[in-house]
């Protein structure tokens, strides 16, 4: 085969360099089958016919090593074909190695870069030590990277040369509807037409209502029959141009209903033609996870179910890393090796599976395995080792397996290539909620483990949630609102420095917006309607104005200038022109709670003020005497008791606003004590407030759901907190 240079014009690489990729991502799906169903009675007409065809195009631009690498492959193939070699995980390994030399070749050729292989295009030497030595294989040299082009020389930019393969029924759709629209528009000089002649009408009427009052002003009332004839004549003029006017306005109306359905038809026309099959853009992922079974020594095979939905390039191109790296994640710790799957009566093959199913403005990705499932016990050490998290041995199972989404948390025994560095699932979750998605995680012991990505349909428009906080409009992603709730004062309830209403037996923290982004509170006691937003599995639930509506609008990103903002994403511009800034929801949860301080609902300062009477119940001579300082020293009237008999005396002969009590007191403790205030006809609406050394999630749950208004902590105990709590709930 004599060696030429490649073609140098760029529109004919680029048109080689997509064939090929045809030809390269059939010939690994035909060798991933035959690999996982068995050589023996396999078809491989699609895949020479592919090599061939390759072959040919190559040899036409000039790709020489392209040519004599698929003439290897064709050889390689044939020799199996004979039946002269049995295909084994070695022969394989040497096709699939041929095939990535085709694409480091093409890329070379293209784009003047070549990539880095782990393992180089195989020699003839190494192809004939397992397909035969005597068959005709050629070395191939590998061309140097086509060098970048002299000055004056014009190359196409990135953009220029991006292109996009689009079906021809949806490029017909669209031109069906721009023939439409042009059609519509010719409509245009028809409608402007009938303003003018409208626009003479009324400067007729006007010309004949001043020579009216010209005339009634300068002759008697003798000559006023004229005038009456010229005033029923200005009269018909008038309605006649009312009648065009009204003709015209509708006639608009038609005109816009008929531009805007065009506009939108068209806008999801040249939508859709950025949207690529998921089955076309996830095409190599089953050799990447074949390729990473090989090293690690398992046997894996990656399945497609919903590869026929749709998705936007970019937001395809911004998950793809993050999608890689689950696959390599399930491989390297989920699936078991062949000898573990047998013990365990699995098959010696693991399968992988990536799901996709629509929804409502959205798409859901789901990727399984069939390994091990999470091994919890390991990830609560590996957190307590690392001291990535405070009393990691007693988290429940749900809050166990969510730490695996923590910077720097890997449960692997030895670092290598694959993993063990604590790098990964982290930076998964922030792709996907920078992209408006969400991510979580379902893992069975011994059944594998699922990973399910809810995401948008595309990067370039997003369904929002415009809200209001005093004059200030914000933008929230629709697929982040968990629920949109009525907030009452009597629903919320303080717990530490904050505040958390209840939610499925669960307490969320709650704040107001203009609190969490640090503006000048403008907002009144209006401020009732409460956003329920996830990010992972945590939730917390942001106080606004108003809910203004839902929308889909267009999302702009800040600019280089203002790349990083906190708690705000981007900003999108509103039909009015109005500019709404897009909240950045994983970033208010998880800073939740680092704002000013301030009220949920503000006071009404017409209420006259009076002296609060305050009943301490603590075993603690200490305490007590500590507390009822505090109290009094602003003006409250404080009455004490020892134990929650004791205070039940009081409070059956005296009335008292509010109740702070202990837990752990003799005879009857705290949680027993709540629990009768709250049984009383006569106690229940009075406030109670819990104080104790016992501050686990699990013991201000059970004050809580005993009917506590507000829980504090005596190891974080501050006069200030005490002080705002009992102002919030008086």
């Amino acid at each position: 085969m004599t060696s030429r240079m490649p073609h140098s014009d760029p529109e004919i690489m680029g048109l080689v360099q997509a064939e090929a990729a045809e030809y390269l991502e059939l010939m690994n799906a035909e060798l991933l089958s035959i690999e996982e169903t068995g050589a023996a009675d396999a078809d491989w007409s699609k895949t020479l016919r592919a090599a061939h065809s390759l072959k040919g195009t190559a040899a036409a631009t000039g790709l020489s090593a392209v040519e004599k690498t698929m003439h290897n492959f064709e050889s390689c193939v044939e020799a199996v074909q004979s039946g002269k070699v049995e295909l084994d995980a070695r022969a394989f390994d040497l096709l699939y190695r041929l095939l990535d030399g085709v694409v480091c070749e093409i890329e070379a050729a293209c784009s003047g870069k070549r990539p880095n292989l782990e393992e180089q295009t195989p020699t003839a030497a190494e192809l004939g030590v397992v397909f035969g030595g005597n068959l005709e294989f050629e070395d191939v040299t590998r061309r140097p990277a086509r060098p970048t082009p002299r000055a004056g020389v014009k190359r196409a930019s990135n953009d220029e040369a991006q292109t996009l393969r689009v079906a021809t029924g949806k490029v017909d759709r669209l031109m069906a509807n721009v023939e439409e629209l042009v059609q519509v528009n010719a409509g245009g000089p028809a409608r402007i037409q009938d303003l003018q002649h409208m626009n003479q009408l009324i400067e007729s009427v006007c010309h004949s209502l001043g020579k009216l009052a010209a005339r009634l002003s300068n002759e008697s009332v003798k000559d006023q029959v004229g005038n009456l004839t010229m005033l029923k004549a200005t009269q018909s003029k008038a309605e006649e141009a009312v009648q065009s006017s009204m003709a015209l306005v509708s006639s608009l109306r038609a005109h816009t209903r008929t531009l805007d359905t065009l506009a939108l038809r068209l806008q999801d026309d040249i939508r859709s033609v950025r949207m690529l099959p998921l089955g076309d853009a996830f095409a190599g992922l089953p050799r990447v996870v074949r390729d990473l079974g090989r090293q690690l020594n398992k046997r894996v095979t990656l399945e497609l179910r919903g590869g026929d939905n749709e998705m936007d390039r970019d937001l395809l191109e911004a998950i793809k890393d993050p999608l890689i790296h689950l696959l390599r994640n399930a491989v390297a710790h989920g699936v078991e090796s062949p000898a573990e799957r047998r013990a365990a009566g699995k098959p010696e093959i693991s399968r992988l599976i990536i799901a996709a199913q629509g929804y409502a403005g959205g798409l859901q990705l789901e990727v399984r395995d069939d390994g091990a499932g999470v091994d919890l016990g390991k990830v609560r050490a590996r957190a307590a080792e690392h001291d990535l998290l405070e009393d990691a041995m007693g988290l429940s199972d749900a809050e166990a397996l969510d730490l695996i989404f923590l910077p720097g948390l890997s449960t692997a025994d030895v670092v290598d290539k694959v993993s063990g560095r604590g790098v990964g699932l982290d930076a998964v979750r922030e792709v996907v909620e920078r992209c408006g998605g969400r991510i979580a995680v379902e893992s069975k012991q011994g059944q594998g483990t699922t990973f399910q990505l809810r995401l948008p349909i595309n990067l370039a428009t997003m369904r929002m949630l415009l809200v209001r906080v005093g004059q200030d409009q914000f933008a929230v992603p629709i697929n982040s609102v968990l629920r949109i709730l009525r907030v009452a004062s009597e629903q919320v309830r303080q717990v530490d420095a904050g505040f958390a209403i209840e939610m499925q037996g669960r307490a969320v923290p709650v704040a107001r917006l203009d609190h969490v982004l640090g503006l000048d509170s403008t907002a009144g006691a209006t401020c009732r309607h409460g956003l329920v937003l996830a990010s992972g599995p945590d939730k917390v639930a942001l106080l606004v104005d108003a809910i203004v509506g839902e929308q889909e609008l267009v999302m702009k990103g800040l600019g280089d200038h203002l790349c990083r903002v906190d708690k705000i994403a981007g900003a999108a511009v509103l039909a009015t022109g109005r500019i709404v800034p897009l909240l950045n929801v994983s970033d208010i949860v998880r800073h939740f709670g680092v704002h000013k301080a301030g009220q949920l609902f503000p006071e009404d300062s017409s209420v006259t003020a009076r002296k609060r009477r305050i009943l301490i119940v603590d075993d603690s001579i200490t305490t007590r005497t500590l507390e009822r300082s505090i109290l009094e020293a602003v003006g409250y009237l404080v009455d004490v008791a020892t134990d929650g008999e004791d205070a039940l005396n009081k409070l059956s002969v005296e009335t008292f606003d509010l109740m702070l009590s202990d837990v752990q007191m003799p005879r009857m403790d705290g949680i027993a004590l709540v629990s009768r205030v709250k049984q009383s006809e006569r106690l229940r609406n009075m406030p109670v407030v819990l104080v104790s050394s016992l501050d686990s999630d699990d013991d201000r749950r059970r004050g809580l759901e005993a009917g506590a208004d507000a829980y504090l902590g005596k190891g974080d105990f501050r006069q200030e907190l005490l002080l705002m709590t009992l102002d919030r709930l008086l």
